[in-house]
């Protein structure tokens, strides 16, 4: 048996990796880069940054969509613009004026990609 499943189900499992053809067809799907288990960082227990929203100026220390997919797994919202509705501006190296300017004018914190880590604990 398998602890938190029932045994139909778990028969199933068990009689789903019995089969050859299914096996070979996870192994070409491994072979063309397909990640099968879950990274614990994808799921994180708590969702710091739910219900806040991001805009992104500036070069960071990974490339930005991974910064905004990290956003993302913690809850928050990555937006292309700054406007009312905008909770911080996370200003990189060499931040692009507009951006920068418009959140100076609304008020907007700005903060650093560190200070954003700090912010979900990492």
């Amino acid at each position: 048996a398998i602890p938190g499943i029932g045994p139909v189900i778990a028969r199933s499992i068990v009689e789903f990796f019995e089969r050859e053809h299914n096996r070979r067809v996870i192994e070409k799907l491994k072979h063309h880069g397909v990640n099968m288990v879950r990274k614990a960082e994808e799921a994180p227990a708590a969702r710091p940054l739910e219900g806040l929203t991001f805009v992104i100026t500036g070069t960071l220390s990974i490339p930005r969509q991974e910064m905004v997919q990290f956003i993302e797994r913690h809850g928050g919202r990555v937006t292309g613009s700054v406007s009312r509705n905008t909770d911080y501006l996370i200003v990189g190296e060499n931040p692009g004026g507009t951006k920068y300017q418009r959140a100076q004018a609304l008020g907007v914190p700005m903060i650093t990609e560190e200070q954003l880590r700090e912010m979900i604990g990492a």
